[in-house]
């Protein structure tokens, strides 16, 4: 399965008394907040089945999306699972 960060858009008021009254650019958008890691096990044209393998202890809410992960070495997380033998 494909794996992929668990993430979501993080974008709050402006806290700059100038732009309270600017409706149009009264927001600020920050580095998305990171929920955890997700492997992709089974896809369909609008659905999507995956095992969470890392996630923190915060709620995601409703608007999480799923961004893809390439990497150059594997992570220590992934690498110490148990292989199973293949019979």
């Amino acid at each position: 399965g494909n794996m992929f960060e668990i993430l979501e858009g993080n974008i709050v008021k402006d806290p700059r008394p100038e732009k309270i009254l600017n409706v149009w650019k009264e927001r600020v958008v920050l580095t998305d907040r990171y929920f955890g890691i997700a492997m992709a096990i089974d896809t369909y044209p609008d659905t999507a089945t995956a095992i969470v393998l890392l996630a923190t202890k915060e709620e995601v809410n409703t608007g999480a999306y799923l961004k893809s992960i390439s990497w150059t070495d594997t992570p220590d997380y992934i690498s110490a699972k148990a292989n199973c033998p293949v019979k």
